[in-house]
């Protein structure tokens, strides 16, 4: 299509001048079957001799167009029909011979008149004989009609020939018939069937002769009499056929609708001949559509089905469609498909979008260049390119600055070219009153295009409410709002872009939506990186997300989603926040440096975090607080600045095989009356104490390698109460196990040992309870001083070079079956 404007667009000569050749054929057909109707065959053959003179000079068949070719040879075999099928005969007529060299002529001297008759592999042309009967006492005859076949191969096969009932051996069948009983004579290399039927079914009338010139026909009933009959004819046979239904209507080529065939009639008053349908005709500057749902195909009896165009060629209306989408992935001829657009539709869901439009795929391109205005062909607006598209089409965009707000609605790819300079300016879209881009479609695609939001009305620069938009290698920013916005279930996939400088988040995900966040770089947003919200599902990956003010992940409100392989560091407030029970999973992700915690979980947060690398932070590197209860696995915490995980104020959760070590404070701190479950664990070479518990913290520690902590492996202090079973604590600078300040405790089947000073030490109101351990520590093994107290019962204490268990006057403790003190 050209574009004499931003808005106006005309179509391309060629593809104007194969949809007039179709409309002009199609039309020709109708008008010459109805004039042979009427008796007016060589007006017929004059109509389509007319018709190809202008097919044959038009520009598409000059520029060997395959459509317009196609049509040509339609043409030329209708022509030819008329021809052969004339001279074959040799009959007398109304109407004057097509090749003025023999006549047409038919027993009683009968009118000719033709019909469009579809068989079952071919579109019928008839021609019918009004015979007057001899003047007797039986029954009128119905009218005779002669159907000679249209050789339509060249549009493609239908059902077999056989399913019909007639015998088809040779090139042009022709039969006489009224829903009666049928004769087939062989002429020559041609077979020729004559039906012929009484008033009543059941009964049969007998062909006496068939005379050549003028002759006339006389029947009787009940008997064949002997007379000569036309050269090359060499015998006939008799025989009863079912009665023929009514032919549906046919499409031919995708514009026109032809009702074929003559009712069938068992006896009563001879009625006249059916009338054709008028034509469905496309005006030639309208656009050409997909599916024409104005003309249902009405499937012919016994599921034969109309033929279809050739392989390999496919009129405009395929071009654009699904069916010729599907053909192209499947590297097949272009040709309609017996599939509903639904159907196509359902089984691309299951492809990425970077698929459908692979660069391999020979799909239908449109070029859109703001400074080609007189360019046909060329849109000046990529607007008025979207409203042209079909499905499938690929939108080439030349570089320059676009000042619109697109809406995707179509299956189509938005291709952005680079100018040919090194480093040279490439396409812009920019808008400042709605959204740059707002997709609807079910699957698009974006390359290779910058897009900016510069008003303040606080619209997203890309805002994709459903389906799936493929984006890649995009510079996507807003001065107002979000850079992307995900809603209603829709599915994007954003790769290798640059997502920055949004007032608000990067991309945000609310209402249940998804998709797939690739390889990008996303930083310098007013808000999060990333925020997840209302049971919206992203998958994150491979993405370096870093400098936001706020979080560079946040999942609140029943969110979910998956983070793997990301870099996430300096960030304003945390690398991953979790809050408001939403429930996101990050594995294998990086989070250091960042301003504050590596990871805030809080106001009842949930989620999965394993295998990541969360060092180096400002604050502590995993913070769990206000009823959260997140699941921690095989994680790696280091060089925080403060503790390596705090849980704190009611916090809970479950964390396994970590690795806590070299942080500023503790390893792992619980307050507040906290109660987590650390299992698995190793935490050492923390600069303080290895664990503290306080302010009513409590939880459960097991199976956990407590060592080389410059402080105590276990600190408790305040009315806190922790139960620790089956741990190894040793080797730290204090205590292996230390209560004070009214801090307890339950210590059950523990290896303390190694320690600096003490295995297990109670001071300052302390009042652990200690049983069944091992304690094999340097100078004493149980310490108990300034008021300390507690239970010791049944453990044993060996390997000690001082006394094994020490206490001073001011304490009472409970002492048990301790075994090996000195």
């Amino acid at each position: 299509m050209g574009a004499t404007g931003a808005n106006c667009a005309v179509p391309p000569p060629i593809p104007l001048d194969r949809e007039r050749n179709r409309v002009l054929v199609a039309e020709a057909l109708q008008r010459a079957a109805m004039a042979a109707n009427n008796g007016s065959v060589d007006s017929a053959c004059a109509m389509l001799t007319d018709v190809e003179l202008m097919v044959a000079n038009s520009p598409s068949t000059i520029a060997h167009d395959p459509l317009s070719e196609k049509l040509l040879e339609v043409v030329n075999a209708a022509i030819g029909w008329f021809n052969e099928v004339l001279s074959d005969c040799k009959c007398r007529s109304r109407s004057t011979l097509v090749d003025k060299s023999s006549s047409l002529s038919l027993p009683g001297g009968g009118a000719l008149r033709s019909e469009v008759q579809p068989l079952t592999n071919t579109t019928m042309v008839g021609v019918i004989a009004d015979v007057t009967p001899p003047a007797d006492t039986r029954t009128a005859l119905k009218p005779r009609t002669f159907a000679v076949s249209l050789p339509f191969s060249s549009l493609g096969s239908g059902a077999n020939p056989s399913a019909s009932g007639l015998n088809m051996t040779g090139a042009l069948p022709f039969s006489l018939h009224d829903g009666g009983s049928s004769t087939i004579l062989a002429a020559g290399s041609t077979s020729s069937a004559i039906t012929a039927g009484a008033g009543r079914s059941e009964s049969l009338w007998h062909h006496r002769a068939l005379r050549d010139s003028s002759d006339s026909a006389s029947t009787h009933g009940g008997s064949e009499i002997d007379s000569p009959m036309p050269s090359g004819i060499r015998g006939i046979t008799l025989r009863k056929n079912p009665l023929l239904p009514k032919a549906p209507p046919i499409r031919l080529l995708g514009s026109v609708t032809f009702a074929g065939g003559k009712r069938g009639r068992i006896g009563g008053t001879l009625r006249g001949r059916p009338r054709l349908q008028p034509p469905v005709l496309m005006p030639l500057h309208a656009p050409p559509i997909a599916r024409d749902s104005g003309a249902s195909i009405v499937p012919p009896p016994l599921g034969i089905m109309p033929p279809l165009p050739p392989a390999g060629v496919a009129a405009k209306g395929v071009q654009g469609s699904y069916e010729s989408w599907l053909c192209r992935l499947l590297r097949m001829p272009l040709r309609p498909l017996p599939l509903p657009d639904e159907l196509i539709v359902h089984i691309f869901s299951f492809l990425q979008p970077a698929v459908l439009f692979h660069a391999s795929l020979t799909l239908p391109s449109l070029i859109v260049d703001k400074t080609a205005t007189t360019v046909r062909g060329h849109f000046t607006t990529i607007s008025a390119a979207l409203r042209a598209a079909q499905p499938g089409d690929r939108l080439i965009i030349r570089p320059g600055v676009y000042r619109e707000s697109l809406r995707i609605e179509v299956p189509v790819m938005l291709l952005g070219c680079q100018s040919g300079a090194a480093g040279g300016a490439g396409v812009t879209i920019t808008s400042s009153r709605n959204h740059t881009v707002h997709s609807t479609a079910s699957f698009a695609r974006m390359e290779n295009i910058t897009l900016r939001q510069t008003g303040s009305s606080g619209r997203s620069c890309l805002l994709v409410s459903r389906g799936r938009l493929d984006v890649s290698e995009c510079d996507i920013s807003s001065a107002s709002g979000l850079c992307v916005e995900v809603t209603d279930s829709a599915a994007p996939i954003v790769r290798h872009s640059r997502i920055h400088g949004g007032a608000a988040a990067g991309l945000w995900f609310r209402a249940a939506g998804c998709g797939l966040v690739e390889g990008n770089e996303i930083w310098g947003n007013g808000w999060s990186g990333v925020q997840i919200s209302d049971e919206s599902n992203p998958t994150l990956l491979r993405n370096y997300i870093h400098d936001n003010k706020s979080a560079g992940v946040i999942s609140f409100n029943h969110g979910r989603g998956v983070a793997r392989h990301n870099d996430i560091t300096s960030n304003g407030k945390g690398g991953v926040q979790v809050r408001s029970r939403a429930s996101p999973e990050l594995i294998c992700n990086r989070i250091f440096a960042e301003r504050s915690f590596g990871v805030w979980v809080y106001e009842h947060g949930l989620g999965r975090f394993e295998d990541n690398d969360i060092v180096n932070n400002a604050w502590s590197g995993f913070q769990v607080e206000e009823g959260s209860a997140p699941v921690v696995v095989g994680n790696r915490l280091r060089g925080n600045r403060s503790a390596g995980i705090v849980v704190y104020n009611r916090g809970s959760g479950t964390y396994e095989w970590n690795d806590i070590s070299c942080n500023g404070r503790c390893g792992v701190q619980i307050k507040s009356g906290s109660a987590p479950y650390f299992r698995h664990n190793r935490i050492h070479h923390e600069k303080q104490a290895g664990v503290l518990t306080a302010e009513d913290g409590t939880g459960v520690l097991e199976d956990n390698d407590i060592f080389d902590n410059q402080w105590s492996g276990v600190q408790t202090e305040g009315p806190s109460n922790p139960l620790l079973r089956h741990n190894r604590i040793h080797h730290n600078g204090g205590a292996g196990f230390i209560a004070y300040q009214n801090g307890s405790g339950l210590l059950e089947s523990n290896n303390i040992y190694g320690n600096k000073k003490y295995g297990v030490q109670s001071k300052t109101g302390g009042h652990p309870t200690v049983r069944l351990n091992r304690i094999h520590d340097k100078v004493y093994g149980i310490y108990l001083t300034e008021s300390g107290g507690g239970i010791y019962e049944e453990n044993r204490i060996h390997n000690i070079r001082g006394t094994g268990i020490y206490v001073s006057s001011d304490c009472s403790p409970v002492l048990s079956n301790n075994h090996g003190v000195a």
